[in-house]
């Protein structure tokens, strides 16, 4: 199963500084702010691609609908490991639809700050909506400070 929201609707609802503050420890708590370096996709392009997302892993089904009609994105679930587990549910946003949400989040998050810091200073400093870097090197600078930062 996967849901998907209009990005046209995202961030015109009238969000309150509750729901965001909310969302700021969602993410602080079963979230994860990550960047992804994948292997080029056509033939003669030798860099690779990186892929910056923000991803809430939870049990609440609930949670997973309110996050996607208040900010978009998409969710998914994973089947039970075993009888005695329940289901757990995946909600994602990506590049450059996270700019906005890394920008209103920022300022609520305490563990991840670091995390929203680097993801905010990647976003800003791609050019295109393909996301490449501005210089040759761009992305690789934040990709292992991403890595560091994940992985003290």
């Amino acid at each position: 199963m996967s849901q998907t929201l209009a990005m046209t609707t995202r961030g015109k609802q009238g969000l309150t500084d509750t729901e965001i503050s909310y969302l700021a420890g969602v993410i602080d708590s079963d979230g994860c702010i990550a960047i992804s370096k994948c292997k080029p996709r056509t033939q003669g392009n030798i860099n690779p691609r990186y892929v910056l997302y923000i991803r809430v892993v939870n049990t609440s089904e609930d949670l997973m609908m309110w996050l996607l009609s208040r900010f978009g994105g998409t969710y998914n679930s994973r089947k039970r490991q075993s009888k005695n587990h329940k289901i757990i549910f995946n909600w994602t946003i990506s590049n450059g639809r996270c700019l906005w949400l890394l920008k209103l989040i920022e300022k609520y998050m305490v563990v991840k700050k670091e995390q929203v810091l680097n993801a905010i200073d990647l976003l800003e400093n791609w050019e295109t909506r393909h996301f490449s870097p501005k210089s040759k090197n761009g992305a690789r600078g934040f990709y292992p400070r991403s890595v560091r930062i994940n992985r003290p």
